[in-house]
């Protein structure tokens, strides 16, 4: 894409270099005679500067035309600058999720298969808590301040004040 890009800019700048050549070709008379008079009053624009000028200003008869010439670049490069921004963005925002998500998975995996935990699904709060899968059957064990314990086939049940609440496998 960068390629395209960079061909087309050059193309670009070759037919802009092109055109300004035409237009010297054309008003080589008028650029002699004016740009003398610009400089004996004192002007400090050099030939190519007051080329450009005349080229922008139709020889000096459409000082508005230019003007909003300007300004019409000015906001095209200030839009230009905001689409690159939200390309920046973008990639961030990708970058970032990217970077969760490989977080996510080096904790799970480290939670899984080195500590030996699955995830269940706290029945009160609905947060994810790390399980030993290898807790021994039918003994209440306590983990972080409760009370679980695993049943014969494997399920989780964490004790609450009315009983014991089964918990759903899975979380994050």
């Amino acid at each position: 894409m960068q390629g395209f890009i960079a061909q087309q800019q050059g193309q670009l700048a070759q037919s802009q270099q092109m055109m300004f050549q035409a237009y010297i070709a054309q008003n080589q008379e008028w650029l002699q005679r004016n740009y003398a008079i610009h400089r004996a009053n004192g002007g400090p624009m050099s030939f190519e500067q007051f080329a450009y000028w005349g080229m922008m200003t139709a020889n000096g008869t459409n000082l508005q035309g230019a003007a909003q010439a300007q300004r019409d670049w000015y906001e095209g490069r200030q839009r230009a600058q905001d689409t690159v921004q939200q390309g920046y963005d973008s990639y961030n925002r990708g970058s970032r999720a990217n970077s969760e998500a490989t977080s996510e998975t080096m904790r799970r995996s480290t939670e899984g298969a080195v500590r030996g935990n699955a995830p269940y699904v706290d029945p009160q709060t609905g947060e994810t808590r790390w399980l030993p899968y290898s807790a021994p059957v039918n003994q209440p064990f306590r983990l972080g301040g409760e009370v679980y314990v695993r049943a014969q086939n494997g399920a989780f049940y964490q004790r609450q004040s009315n009983g014991w609440m089964e918990m759903a496998p899975g979380g994050r």
